[in-house]
């Protein structure tokens, strides 16, 4: 199962209006403490679990037509607050490149009212049951219909080029097991599955919301989905109105946290139903003249520093490498699955190879050719065709534990200047550290560090590349919608920034070097599918030393409960 991650997202806006802008005051939301919660959004006592520590939320104020949200991490997901109706029920939503519909759940949905709210209350605010009178107009439309818009393609056999490669006959786990262990940590996450705590909307108590009737039917590859209709209404990051904006209702089904889809048009659910496309949320902002053209910029590495953020209609200069700079490469057309209309569906790019370095091999070529590469923020951990995840755990010395079910190497051996993968997309190379494809052995009894990591990409007997978070964090780059391309650069983790190096998109992405392979794209005539120089054979890993320790695989989602 593809885990998701959280970050929290304070909001900046910049609205050019003639010598003026419109300035939201940055929001830190802390995480501990002893708050309750307040309007349906997570307060200082909702327990986030911060694993890596992106605290770093800054102000920008610059005069120029751009809409900037601030990140924040928190292991699980991107998210963003925003308020909705005229009420500005405050609610936040999972920041997805993987889906195209901005999807929220209902103050009337039942199945976030089972999670502990009174259907009856009301919290002096106007905020109770839900209206049971909205409906789709369609009575014939089969909400069961679905696996569209998932974030991880669903897997259908392919032909393939390449040879085949040993396989894994092992079965990996994909999380514990152990009910003690499991009942030890759940209080600590039961709050990161209560919808309430990410807010809900009360249709019933907004002035200026109007039923469109479009249905609402989506799956996605968590498992998760939404049933309802589409809704119109304003839209709010602090004091500025973004009028309008459509949006799905999730009035029956369970859903954690409503959704802000960055994707394309085509991927729209609506749309894929047969019904028409509509302006979602990054191509609202340009209807409505708050941005120059349909861009989002992102940067959050791992490693902290201050550029952290996604802004539409602009990017920050300083938020990539100057040494390596950035490669302007095409999105390419890709879905498994059969899809209405005419793509791209997805933020796909090719992969041309991969490289590996440790210790003793410097940037050692593993596989070339061509494969198609989705770039997923509503993803934590990547998932890799099998030949591939093949060549991690054999190269990078992991080793198979029979008490955890998974591969597991010591951290020192995959130090993280040491040990990394280089990725080659059309020439834009990013380096990522192994260790950030790994997740931390706990101790069961003592909730503490190991020294050990387990691997926490998946795998797929497919040919694709599904890269979330784990990978993303190395990168900054830059989507244009309109254009169908996008800038990548390796990720600047040091560089502070100004509001001189906030860079406006008007026409085409300034600093970004069209890749002298720009035709080289996976699915061109003549290309080939990715292929590896050499293969290992993952079954003859050797097999790590029983521990008398309680191991346990880490849950994403701990973070700081834990205490390291």
């Amino acid at each position: 199962m593809v885990m998701l991650k959280q970050l929290l997202v304070a909001s900046v806006l910049a609205v050019f209006a003639e010598s003026a802008f419109v300035h939201v005051p940055v929001v830190k939301k802390r995480h501990g403490g002893s708050d309750t919660l307040g309007d349906g959004v997570p307060g200082a006592g909702q327990p986030h679990f911060l694993l890596k520590n992106k605290n770093r939320v800054v102000k920008r104020d610059h005069p120029d037509a751009s809409f900037e949200m601030e990140l924040r991490f928190d292991q699980l997901m991107y998210e963003a607050q925003l308020e909705i109706g005229s009420n500005k029920d405050k609610v936040i939503l999972l920041v997805d490149t993987g889906s195209s519909d901005m999807i929220v759940n209902s103050r009337s949905n039942n199945e976030c009212l089972a999670d502990g709210e009174d259907d009856d209350s009301d919290d002096g605010n106007g905020i109770n049951g839900g209206n049971e009178n909205l409906s789709s107009s369609d009575e014939n439309f089969d909400n069961n219909i679905g696996n569209f818009c998932k974030r991880e393609p669903p897997s259908v056999e392919v032909s393939r080029t390449h040879p085949v490669y040993p396989s894994i006959t092992r079965s990996i786990s994909s999380g514990p097991t152990d009910e003690a262990y499991l009942n030890r940590i759940g209080s600590k996450l039961a709050q990161v599955f209560n919808c309430m705590v990410y807010g809900v909307y009360n249709q019933d108590n907004s002035t200026t919301m109007s039923n469109l009737t479009t249905p609402l039917s989506i799956t996605y590859a968590d498992g998760t989905g939404a049933n309802g209709f589409f809704v119109s209404d304003d839209v709010y990051f602090g004091d500025t109105k973004i009028e309008t904006v459509t949006f799905g209702l999730n009035i029956n089904t369970y859903k954690q946290n409503g959704v802000l889809g960055l994707g394309f048009k085509a991927n729209q659910s609506p749309f894929q139903h047969g019904y028409a496309q509509y302006d979602s949320f990054p191509y609202r902002l340009k209807t409505l003249g708050i941005i120059d053209k349909v861009v989002y910029s992102f940067c959050a590495p791992y490693g902290g520093s201050s550029t952290d953020s996604i802004i539409f209609g602009a990017y920050d200069s300083n938020g990539y490498d100057h040494s390596t700079g950035l490669t302007l490469v095409p999105i390419v057309d890709y879905t498994v699955s059969p899809k209405v209309g005419d793509g791209p569906y997805y933020i796909s790019i090719t992969l041309n190879s991969i490289s590996f370095t440790s210790p003793g091999v410097n940037n050692k070529l593993v596989a070339s050719g061509n494969a198609p590469a989705i770039l997923d923020l509503g993803t934590t951990s990547s998932v890799f065709p099998y030949y591939i995840f093949n060549e991690i755990i054999t190269r990078f010395n992991f080793q198979w534990s029979s008490q955890l079910n998974s591969y597991v190497v010591s951290e020192s051996e995959i130090e993280k200047e040491s040990s990394y993968v280089t990725f080659n997309f059309q020439n834009a190379f990013i380096k990522v550290p192994v260790i950030d494809f790994t997740y931390p052995v706990i101790d069961g009894d003592t909730l503490s560090a190991t020294g050990l990591r387990s691997i926490s990409i998946s795998y797929t007997n497919d040919d694709y590349f599904l890269f979330g978070d784990d990978l993303l964090s190395s990168v900054f780059f830059v989507v244009d919608l309109e254009e169908k391309n996008i800038a990548l650069g390796q990720v600047n983790t040091s560089g502070g920034e100004s509001s001189d190096s906030i860079v406006v998109v008007t026409d085409g992405i300034v600093d970004a070097v069209k890749s002298s392979n720009w035709d080289y794209v996976y699915g061109y005539e003549g290309s080939t599918n990715l292929k590896l120089k050499e293969a290992e054979n993952p079954d003859n890993i050797k097999t790590a030393q029983q521990s008398g320790s309680n191991l346990q695989l880490y849950i994403a989602g701990l973070g700081t409960q834990l205490g390291w």
